[in-house]
């Protein structure tokens, strides 16, 4: 969790970085919601690249079961943040992913 004067500061830094646009809450007009640009999805899918690329080594010891296991685990959690956090835009990697391939 974060406070909400250190959320605010992120989201500023954020958005001068040209990687969320702020826009006023449809709700509330005390309050903002925030979205991702082109850049901040660009930024995501390539943020999540170099999060697989520096995971792959730690799955090299594992068994073939153990990665399979791993690898369904990782499938349920992408599932639900794809639910609860959808990121329009990003190309998701299709059932044969980068890790998959990588350690499979």
């Amino acid at each position: 969790m974060s406070s909400q004067p250190a959320a605010t500061k992120l989201l500023a830094k954020l958005e001068e970085a040209g990687l969320v646009v702020r826009e006023p809450s449809p709700t509330d007009g005390r309050a903002s919601q925030f979205s991702l640009t082109e850049a901040g999805r660009e930024r995501l899918a390539e943020n999540r690249s170099i999060m697989i690329e520096q995971m792959q080594p730690y799955f090299e010891s594992l068994s073939v079961e153990e990665r399979q296991s791993v690898d369904r685990a990782l499938g349920l959690v992408s599932d639900f943040l794809k639910d609860r956090h959808p990121v329009d835009g990003v190309d998701e990697p299709d059932d044969e992913s980068d890790f998959d391939s990588a350690t499979g």
